[in-house]
């Protein structure tokens, strides 16, 4: 076996937890779409993405503060934003997880594009410098290497939200869906009855006292009310 072949092996094993982690996610974001219909796969698997990936970081916050401001362009300006940062994850996936009802979620997506454009800057930055960085995504329990798997985990994320941006509807739920389609129904259906109700009414009820103005209405509809003395 040559030599890159050896270095390619080996990196592609390092990276296998993050593999690992992935799978898990999309697993788990589609038995979570199948017992719980009332948000969507896309919704799920944001939220467990950001969930999943906030809560490894927290294993030790300190470690990987340190290793987040290596490479990432605020944590490197502003030390203290590695220590956040997991939590804005966490309340991010959390948001897609249990928002059902949709509330704020053009901000929170227009949060999560701009938290997955930095992250595509940042490992851009690091993987054409050359620099041997260790990637600190999944904290640093595993020493995962930077390399363009990052870029493309980041690259995903963010064409997802763009996504979800243009069309919203794909974050809506079935049962979204026929709700709404039934309230559009039900208030179309009313507005028929209540302009069939005003039609029969102005049928039945004398539109003028002026009795020249009565007999006149009276000879194209005798049967209304109040034309009995017209007839």
């Amino acid at each position: 076996m040559k030599q890159a072949d050896c270095c390619t092996v080996e990196k592609l094993s390092s990276l296998l937890p993050l593999y690992l982690l992935l799978m898990a996610i999309l697993v788990l974001s589609i038995v979570l779409t199948s017992i719980f219909p009332s948000n969507t796969f896309m919704m799920y698997l944001m939220g467990t993405w950001f969930l999943s990936f906030g809560i490894f970081k927290l294993i030790d916050i300190r470690s990987f503060a340190k290793s987040f401001a290596q490479y990432d362009i605020i944590a490197r300006a502003w030390h203290g934003y590695g220590y956040i940062f997991p939590f804005v994850e966490i309340w991010i996936g959390l948001i897609y997880i249990l928002n059902t009802g949709m509330i704020f979620m053009t901000e929170i997506n227009l949060i999560t594009l701009v938290v997955s454009l930095l992250g595509i800057i940042s490992a851009y930055q690091i993987i054409t410098t050359g620099k041997v960085v260790v990637c600190a995504c999944m904290g640093t329990y595993w020493k995962l290497p930077m390399t363009k798997v990052t870029l493309i985990e980041n690259l995903a994320m963010f064409l997802m939200v763009l996504y979800m941006l243009i069309y919203p509807e794909s974050m809506m739920s079935m049962s979204m869906s026929e709700s709404m389609d039934m309230s559009d129904s039900t208030t179309s259906h009313m507005m028929q009855v209540d302009k069939s109700t005003i039609i029969s009414s102005e049928m039945m009820t004398p539109v003028s006292s002026d009795d020249a103005a009565m007999r006149d209405h009276c000879r194209t509809m005798p049967a209304m009310a109040g034309c009995e003395k017209f007839r």
